[in-house]
């Protein structure tokens, strides 16, 4: 165990490894849970937030496979997985046009409990924090996979917020609300993409020169 720890503490590569390692963890876990929540309660939102998880726990899972066979050490194999993360990540703008457009057709909405809302909206309200400064921050670093995963992070926590938009304007909305309701995610949603969409971009772009 001391050993495992002193790993951790003292080398970066593994850091990132079981970053990258507890993202995919969790985006499959959450999207899973999200398409089992639709099909049982027949809810096209919840398959449609589920399939967004499963994209970015595709995109975590190529990022591990770089990992864990050294491609660190190919740079033409970097850059084709920066590109393909990079039209993965456009491919997610596709899914999220998707619930924007339930939002239009007003289909309802994230239905959870309000404690587990609460819950919810302080974890995504710190991801997005976390996730706009590493993002900041990694922007010129020399690991392409770094640089991938901050976009990602930052990505889901966007996401994760338009989620616990819609489902506090499901559970504590009014009538005299309907036109909050219908705006609001609407706009949200609408620069969430153009935000996931510009990430995309970059990664199929490419970032230029990195710092290490």
């Amino acid at each position: 165990m001391k050993d495992l720890v002193a790993k951790v503490i003292r080398d970066g590569g593994y850091r990132r490894y079981l970053g990258v390692q507890t993202g995919f963890a969790v985006d499959a876990c959450w999207g899973a849970a999200n398409l089992v929540l639709g099909i049982l309660q027949t809810s096209v939102w919840f398959i449609t937030l589920g399939v967004y998880y499963v994209v970015f726990g595709i995109i975590r899972l190529m990022l591990l496979s770089c990992m864990r066979h050294g491609s660190g050490a190919n740079a033409a194999g970097l850059r084709r997985v920066e590109r393909i993360c990079g039209i993965m990540l456009l491919v997610s703008v596709f899914v999220l046009s998707g619930i924007v457009t339930l939002v239009m057709k007003d289909l309802g909405g994230f239905e959870y409990d309000e404690i587990l809302i609460y819950a919810m909206a302080t974890f995504a309200f710190y991801s997005l924090v976390s996730s706009i400064v590493s993002c900041v921050r990694l922007r010129k670093h020399s690991d392409v996979i770094v640089v991938v995963n901050s976009r990602v992070n930052l990505a889901i926590a966007l996401v994760s917020i338009f989620a616990v938009e819609i489902a506090m304007l499901t559970a504590f909305g009014t009538a005299e609300d309907a036109q909050l309701r219908f705006v609001m995610p609407i706009l949200t949603g609408t620069g969430i993409a153009i935000t996931v969409g510009f990430l995309g971009v970059r990664c199929v772009l490419g970032n230029g020169r990195r710092r290490s």
